[in-house]
């Protein structure tokens, strides 16, 4: 099992995995409804043993994952990431591409289901089986994917999945004011607007990151973002965070239809996202394991090795029975 490591990182970073990403992976654009286009990047190495794709979280990129994607192909697996609408080089449909924005949560579960099923068809690898590695919104919106299309996965991996927020307020407050920022908006005649304390995309020093003990993983993450600007995103809207909301109703009222067999991954020391709603949810899951990784913040696969390490042992480990 092929494993990156932290201490080679300034090597193999800008070296190796960057190259790999630009170089070797096939990138395209699949026209979606609303003249939105959903940018993607596929690889797939020789007797590959499946197609893993990897949905990221809010505000993230392909680019991102280059660590990962390069792990997974020396591994033996295919590879298909992509930019969820609203972020990354897909089309942004806000005046401010800054917002975090999306009509209507069922645009990121389509857009998903179709550009899985043109890659399959254009690559000519029907014959894959198909895994999913989904992190934070990814998992809420791969949750959705297996709701509405049973027997797309046959294995999936959920990283710190999007089940609940954490908020400094209680949820009902939250509603509440998205109710009263919408109205705003709609008087104001705006397309779009930053939810309350939100703002176009900053920075934020590893000290007061909540993302990953991984000084060197936080830099790089950074760094990719400083160099191309067209990669960052600010904060959500109020739009984003109605459909959010009704989101991750609809995943606590519908969790039980998913069959695809799954590892549920709990960051112990998750700020981001509700670990008590992922526990109570994960437990209705039919076929699905919970695995608290203890000492992890959010981003559980760009954490330190001891920690990453142990999540991607058990996630290759899964992908290879």
């Amino acid at each position: 099992m092929f494993l990156s490591c932290e201490d080679q990182l300034h090597e193999t970073y800008w070296q190796t995995f960057m190259p790999f990403m630009d170089e070797k992976m096939l990138t395209g654009r699949v026209a979606m409804a609303n003249n939105v286009e959903i940018y993607y990047q596929f690889y797939q190495p020789e007797n590959a043993k499946a197609l893993v794709v990897i949905m990221p979280g809010r505000a993230e990129s392909c680019f991102k994952y280059a660590e990962l994607c390069y792990e997974m192909q020396k591994n033996g697996f295919a590879i298909l990431l992509f930019d969820h609408q609203g972020q990354g080089l897909s089309t942004r449909r806000c005046l401010n591409p800054q917002i975090g924005f999306v009509d209507q949560f069922e645009d990121y579960i389509q857009d998903a289901i179709q550009l899985i099923g043109t890659v399959q068809t254009e690559q000519s690898i029907t014959n894959l089986p198909i895994y999913l590695l989904a992190h934070s919104m990814g998992g809420a919106i791969g949750s959705c994917v297996m709701i509405e299309k049973p027997a797309l996965f046959e294995k999936a991996v959920l990283m710190a999945p999007m089940y609940g927020i954490s908020a400094p307020i209680p949820v009902w407050l939250a509603k509440k004011l998205v109710s009263i920022g919408l109205k705003r908006q709609l008087n104001k005649q705006l397309d779009a607007d930053y939810f309350w304390g939100q703002q176009n995309y900053i920075p934020v020093e590893f000290s007061k990151n909540h993302l990953t003990h991984s000084q060197q993983r936080y830099q790089y993450f950074v760094e990719t973002h400083s160099q191309n600007a067209k990669l960052q995103l600010g904060g959500v809207s109020f739009q984003w965070l109605q459909q959010a909301f009704r989101m991750m109703e609809y995943i606590k009222v519908n969790l039980d239809r998913i069959q695809t067999p799954s590892k549920i991954f709990l960051a112990t020391q998750d700020t981001v996202v509700n670990s008590d709603e992922i526990k109570k949810l994960a437990n209705r899951v039919k076929n699905a394991q919970l695995i608290e990784v203890q000492g992890a913040k959010h981003e559980i696969l760009f954490e330190t090795d001891d920690l990453r390490h142990f999540a991607l042992r058990q996630i290759f480990d899964f992908f290879e029975l």
